[in-house]
């Protein structure tokens, strides 16, 4: 069975995705054509993570405000700095008139900021900004940080055929959305979308999933999320757990290949507000397989 490869990034929505996608319509598996696919893999987002302007690595500093308050960005020395209290020469001012939130840089240029998801720079810095109808979060990516700047590649184990399954996807007759906590103390809302029952070793094990959206016409649906603990998490794997993402053939069928977890962005850096999995999906068996914690 040849798998197929689909790089995306979702979390964080984040950020940054490097995830191939088994091809579970094919019959024929080559075994070195797949390990070479998950070496490739690995090597593009070591890459990304390299040169990427918004390379998780170079995240450095987040914050959200409300319509009632401005956000000030000023350098203290050789520091970039945010806070909600004026001060004397920002380099960048957030604030809302309306229903727009705006931008003035240094030089008092004002830019509608209402593209959420859009990048812009200043100087060496690069800006991203998310916004919703009442609250605007600006993260600072650096491309000096340490992270970044001694970053050669991230850490997995090798690709094992064992933790590559067959699943069943037990789908629940009707889907409710389910509010899960995060890594910075606040709620995401996901579509609680049904189990998957699979073997490994002989042991029966299941994972609630979930999807990111219930809009059928959303590029997003075709995902199915397992986020998951395991008996590595705290050993070799993060500690906040681990992210896979699979999508469903037509004729219901899914392949898991846990060589293809990767760890929520905020092993990387503390701007990422990372979903963090539910209780159940705590697997007791060791999966070998995919990424590794990154140390700081």
């Amino acid at each position: 069975m040849k798998p197929s490869i689909l790089l995306s990034f979702i979390t964080i929505l984040i950020l940054l995705s490097g995830i191939a996608i088994g091809d579970v319509t094919k019959t024929e598996f080559d075994l070195k054509r797949w390990e070479d696919s998950i070496l490739k893999e690995r090597s593009e987002k070591d890459e990304y993570f390299k040169n990427s302007p918004v390379s998780p690595m170079a995240g450095l500093l987040r914050e959200t405000i409300d319509g009632s308050d401005k956000l000030y960005v000023f350098m203290d020395g050789e520091k970039i700095k945010m806070t909600i209290k004026p001060v004397t020469t920002p380099m960048l001012t957030i604030f809302k008139i309306g229903s727009d939130w705006i931008s003035k840089d240094n030089k008092g240029k004002e830019t509608i900021r209402n593209r959420s998801g859009e990048k812009f720079n200043i100087d060496r810095f690069t800006f991203k900004y998310y916004k919703s109808e009442n609250s605007f979060t600006l993260v600072i990516f650096d491309p000096e940080r340490k992270m970044i700047t001694h970053f050669k590649h991230l850490l997995y184990y090798k690709p094992d055929q064992k933790f590559r399954v067959k699943a069943k996807l037990e789908k629940y007759k009707v889907t409710k959305k389910r509010v899960i906590k995060t890594s910075r103390n606040t709620e995401k809302t996901l579509i609680e979308y049904g189990k998957l029952l699979f073997n490994i070793e002989g042991k029966d094990l299941s994972l609630t999933v979930f999807k990111f959206t219930s809009d059928k016409n959303h590029p997003n649906y075709k995902y199915i999320f397992l986020p998951f603990f395991d008996k590595t998490n705290l050993i070799d794997t993060y500690e906040a757990g681990r992210f896979l993402e699979v999508i469903e053939d037509e004729k219901g069928g899914i392949i898991i290949d846990f060589n293809k977890c990767y760890n929520p962005l905020c092993n990387y850096a503390d701007v990422y507000n990372c979903t963090l999995p539910p209780f159940e999906n705590e697997l007791d068996i060791k999966i070998e397989a995919g990424e590794k914690t990154y140390p700081h």
